[in-house]
């Protein structure tokens, strides 16, 4: 019997990227260069192609009387976040029941490098009871909504500063996915949102009327995805 020639095949590491993760979800810039991984109170903005840490964006950092006033014995931990790529907007939602609305500027150096400057547009207090669970940009970049652990689902005009809708009653427990339809017209503009009751509720924010709630999960909904022809989504639960 011929002896087999045992293959070993030794990995080596390239990159070690320690502490930098530890929330729910991650988003990378519009290039697919830039990884956005919170970390505790953090949002840790790493180059992938160099696997530097080029931006650590802390809570913390900026605090003046334009904005609301903070408890600084109050610790601040990143719950969700969201990144709208076209208008390079970034709204962070914290444990304190804060909401952050950031600018980034994205600059590419002829070395390569790239540098992230970054400005505090407003924060302002959700109003949700408990922690906001998911956060979502419109198509537009200028409308968010947030769903929180207490079932209902907000949304805020960031260019405007308030809020336009606040829907409640219809969904039960944690708010895990809100979605906001590819288009719309002048009298529907949708919005898809699930929660713990395994359905898929849809709002038209013209009117502010639920118009129907769809069933056949046998668990938690937790995206919801539109095709790119816009005619049909699909749900992961």
């Amino acid at each position: 019997m011929k002896n087999k020639k045992l293959l070993k095949e030794i990995i080596t590491v390239e990159k070690r990227y320690n502490d930098i993760f530890n929330g729910d979800r991650i988003e990378l810039d519009q290039t697919g260069r830039i990884l956005m991984a919170p970390c505790i109170e953090c949002l840790n903005f790493i180059d992938l192609k160099s696997g530097q840490k080029i931006l650590e964006l802390n809570s913390n950092e900026q605090k003046s009387s334009q904005f609301v006033s903070i408890d600084d014995g109050k610790d601040e931990c990143i719950v969700t976040f969201a990144y709208n790529s076209s208008g390079e907007n970034l709204v962070i939602a914290y444990s304190s029941g804060l909401l952050r609305h950031y600018s980034l500027t994205f600059i590419i150096h002829d070395d390569d490098k790239i540098e992230i400057k970054h400005s505090l547009q407003r924060t302002w207090k959700s109003m949700h009871i408990g922690p906001i669970a998911r956060i979502r940009f419109d198509m537009t970049g200028t409308l968010i909504a947030t769903g929180g652990s207490d079932g209902t689902i907000k949304l805020w005009n960031l260019i405007q500063k308030y809020c336009t809708h606040n829907f409640r009653n219809h969904i039960r427990g944690v708010i895990h996915t809100v979605t906001f339809a590819p288009r719309f017209t002048p009298d529907s503009y949708q919005l898809f949102v699930s929660g713990d009751d395994y359905g898929i509720h849809v709002w038209n924010l013209i009117d502010s009327k639920h118009l129907y709630a769809l069933n056949g999960h046998e668990s938690k909904v937790m995206e919801i995805l539109f095709t790119t022809d816009q005619q049909y989504f699909l749900s992961g639960s």
